[in-house]
């Protein structure tokens, strides 16, 4: 196949270094998993069956199987995960999510490959941005898919099209008649991100067309104020945290020298390293946990029954026992 226009080139991947095409068999990995073979790249091509909608999924198997076959030099390996049975009554997509970048990286692993490459576009950008901010996401959220990321000492994660729209990508397969599978449960407009996808992107498109592009530069920029002031902060946790019967102590004298967002994401950090939950954590939390620092409230309560105490220069964080005295 000839190289592909310049407009639909990836993002380059590390030269020389093998690495894994997530390839779910919808247009944007189809298409990936052909630019980069295209390109010069053999990768292993990987896919994860999660048995969700019977029939259906094991045809997106057995099609994935034969376009990886069909392209010399490119292996295939699959799983089959049974995700509704490991969500038992969690998030279904989070848990799907965590199964297929879980399999991945332990696939990495065992093949001795350098990198993963997903199929997330300039369309998925935008749709997570709006995603975040439906949801009213902070700063951080507007940052959206981040274009490459350390899984661990040995993978990094690619994804090499996030600088290309959708349509771009259909049309480049329809030219070449290339075919993919369509995902039926996409269609369920029920679904928040379905409906973005499906009734709002497309309005903004017609209507708006520069909007979806400032929205992803907006992400850009946000990564990198976000990144600086990660920076910041982990700086300032490390020269206040000190540890004591069981519980995080933190030099509040430090730390009230720090703006309101460095010591919200100081107790981000925080969290993050004790392996504390995040989940039910919210706006007001990290307010309260600022007020803590700067001695507004003596002693707060978070979820997942956690407390911070605050004495004339520390502020204790951790699980108290009742009865616990500071």
């Amino acid at each position: 196949m000839p190289s592909p226009p310049r407009r639909l080139r990836p993002h380059p991947l590390p030269v020389g270094a093998s690495g894994i095409v997530a390839v779910s068999g919808g247009a944007d990995s189809i298409a990936l998993l052909h630019l980069l073979h295209g390109l010069g790249y053999t990768p292993i091509a990987a896919h994860l069956n999660h048995g969700l909608r019977g029939a259906e999924s094991d045809l997106d198997e057995a099609f994935v199987a034969s376009v990886a076959s069909s392209l010399p030099g490119v292996e295939y390996r699959s799983i089959r995960i049974d995700v509704a049975a490991l969500a038992a009554g969690r998030n279904l997509e989070a848990t799907a999510r965590h199964c297929r970048y879980d399999w991945l990286e332990r696939l990495a692993d065992e093949e001795g490959v350098a990198w993963i490459a997903t199929g997330h576009h300039a369309d998925d950008q935008t749709e997570t941005v709006l995603h975040n901010l439906h949801r009213g996401s902070s700063l951080g959220g507007l940052r959206g898919i981040a274009s490459v990321r350390v899984l661990t000492d040995r993978v990094t994660l690619y994804r090499p099209m996030l600088d290309i729209r959708r349509a771009e990508i259909v049309e480049w397969l329809t030219a070449r008649g290339l075919t993919w599978r369509t995902d039926s449960s996409n269609a369920d407009t029920a679904l928040t991100r379905n409906r973005l996808r499906h009734d709002i992107l497309p309005w903004i498109a017609d209507r708006l067309p520069r909007l979806a592009d400032n929205l992803n530069r907006l992400a850009d920029d946000a990564r990198e104020y976000t990144e600086a002031i990660e920076s910041i902060a982990r700086t300032a946790l490390a020269e206040a945290i000190a540890r004591a019967d069981g519980l995080v102590r933190l030099d509040a004298v430090r730390l009230e020298r720090e703006p309101g967002l460095i010591v919200r994401e100081v107790g981000r950090l925080l969290w993050i390293g004790e392996g504390w939950s995040r989940g039910e954590m919210n706006r007001h939390h990290w307010a309260t946990f600022e007020r803590a620092v700067r001695g507004e409230v003596r002693a707060a309560q978070f979820p997942g029954n956690l407390r911070a105490k605050r004495t004339r220069a520390t502020v204790a964080v951790g699980k108290w026992e009742e009865g616990d005295r500071e």
